[in-house]
């Protein structure tokens, strides 16, 4: 069959319309997404995750108590520890699929 030309350009720009409408869609939806990083950057960076142990517990007069507290408290009584913060990119580098 022979398509007219004008119908094959209205086939076109309604497939090529609904292509730009998902472009359109989908950048919408990362512009979104992108705001929200930005709006919540600190917050997205910094992850309250790792106990550090008080270094006046690994000072050597405290060497008897630190290993009687590993044997018993599989490696350290976790009361001692302080919990830290540190910066991270994990959540950046999802938002960009990285």
């Amino acid at each position: 069959t022979i398509v007219h030309p004008s119908n094959a350009f209205a086939a076109s720009a309604a497939s090529s319309s609904a292509s730009t409408e998902q472009d359109l869609i989908l950048l919408k939806e990362a512009y979104e997404s992108l705001t929200s990083l930005v709006d919540n950057w600190s917050r997205a960076t910094t992850s309250c995750i790792y106990a550090d142990i008080p270094r006046e517990l690994l000072e050597s007069k405290n060497k008897e108590q630190l290993l009687e507290k590993a044997s018993t408290f599989a490696l350290f009584d976790k009361s001692t520890s302080v919990t830290s913060c540190r910066k991270t990119n994990k959540i950046v580098r999802d938002y960009l699929g990285v």
